[in-house]
């Protein structure tokens, strides 16, 4: 059995070999919040392809994060880049997380499907290289 430290080391080594052979890093996640006055925060985020964006709902009210296009969706609320997947997290109750991976570059406008009147909308830059 490796111990933890030659389990660390053996991560790390591939890593490097990973960097040196120019595939891609590893992903990260991004975090935005939901809070009760009806925002996302940060309202507006840079990502990169393959990154974990959690939504995390910090207030007492339920949230979504939506980004899916329907007939009673305004549609500048609503855009995704061409080769991107549609999400919906459905209820985020409080102080639970719902997380989504962008694997596609390019403008991502999603809402609150509860709170888009009262201005509940976010946006998501996703680039494709890591800057």
């Amino acid at each position: 059995m490796i111990g933890s430290s030659a389990r660390g080391l053996a991560t790390l080594a591939l890593l490097v070999l990973a960097a040196c052979s120019g595939a891609t890093p590893p992903s990260t996640r991004v975090e935005v919040h939901m809070t009760d006055d009806n925002k996302f925060g940060p309202a507006a985020i840079v990502a990169n392809v393959g990154d974990t964006v959690e939504f995390i709902n910090d207030g007492t009210a339920p949230h979504t994060a939506t980004d899916t296009p329907g007939p009673d969706v305004v549609a500048e609320h609503n855009i995704l880049p061409a080769g991107a997947q549609p999400w919906d997290s459905g209820l985020i109750d409080a102080k639970k997380r719902f997380t989504v991976v962008l694997t596609a570059a390019g403008a991502y406008k999603y809402r609150c499907g509860l709170h888009e009147a009262n201005g509940m909308l976010g946006e998501i830059t996703v680039v494709s290289a890591r800057q």
